[in-house]
């Protein structure tokens, strides 16, 4: 069956779950609700662009009319396109403050998308900071060069949430310059994927965790198995366990569990 992923949005959810019902004669029955976590494959290896290399950059001046200032200009580059759960996002970035302003800090964030959509053609977007990183200020005619920094990713719905034709995800990776005094920051954004099967090079840099009663690691034409982690929004109360009777597994919280991968190193 096509059936989207599990997800706990902010304006939507996908959820799947089984309903226990104790039918008792006289008497009120007794309901138990038990939320599973479904998660659709994407096998990043079904996408070319999933192993190539990505840059964006970014410039503006500040002032108006003949008081502008000089740039400031900001790169932004990965590796590639495709990550899966687990996995370390590395990038190279520079930044270089021509203008006369300070650059009260930079940052580099890993941003959740969600996308609801309306039958009548409208959208509601809903961003998500998964996690970030920050460096210090940069004085005008300087430069800094981000280094020695990844993004871990942690348990999360994979992209684009398939099989669902109302609700979308996307993931970007987003540096910001925030100058002092008025002024909008710069931002560079790079669109990432998340599957959840890594790309084939991949294989022999991920710890085998062998199941029960396994002796051998698989070959290079299978990805080792994945663990579950717990989604990084953690949990959520659950609807099924109001009223007489009724009661959700789990006292009444609930938190998907996603494929992870745990590399070498």
């Amino acid at each position: 069956m096509n059936l989207p992923s599990t997800f706990m949005g902010a304006h939507g959810r996908v959820l799947y779950y089984f309903k226990c019902n104790v039918d008792r004669p006289w008497k009120r029955d007794n309901n138990l609700h038990l939320y599973v976590t479904v998660v659709s494959l994407l096998d990043l290896n079904q996408d070319p662009n999933a192993p190539k290399p990505l840059t964006n950059n970014n410039t503006k001046t500040f002032g108006c009319l003949c008081c502008t200032t000089g740039p400031l200009n900001a790169t932004l580059s990965l590796p590639k396109l495709g990550y899966v759960c687990g996995e370390t996002i590395f990038f190279s970035a520079s930044i270089e403050n021509l203008s006369n302003k300070v650059m009260t800090k930079s940052s580099i964030k890993l941003v959740e998308i969600d996308v609801f959509k309306a039958a009548s053609g409208k959208q509601r977007h809903v961003r998500r900071v998964i996690m970030s990183h920050q460096e210090a200020s940069i004085a005008p005619g300087d430069s800094f060069t981000w280094g020695n920094v990844g993004l871990l990713i942690p348990p999360l719905p994979p992209s684009h949430l398939v099989y669902c034709n109302i609700i979308d995800i996307y993931y970007s990776v987003e540096l910001s310059v925030d100058p002092s005094g008025i002024g909008f920051d710069l931002d560079v954004p790079i669109n990432v994927t998340i599957g959840t099967i890594p790309l084939r090079q991949q294989y022999q840099q991920i710890n085998y965790q062998s199941p029960a009663g396994a002796s051998a690691p698989p070959d290079d034409s299978m990805p080792p198995p994945p663990s579950y982690g717990e989604l990084v929004h953690g949990k959520e109360a659950m609807e099924g366990g109001e009223g007489e009777g009724n009661s959700v597994q789990g006292g009444g919280m609930y938190a998907p569990q996603y494929p992870t991968y745990q590399f070498k190193g």
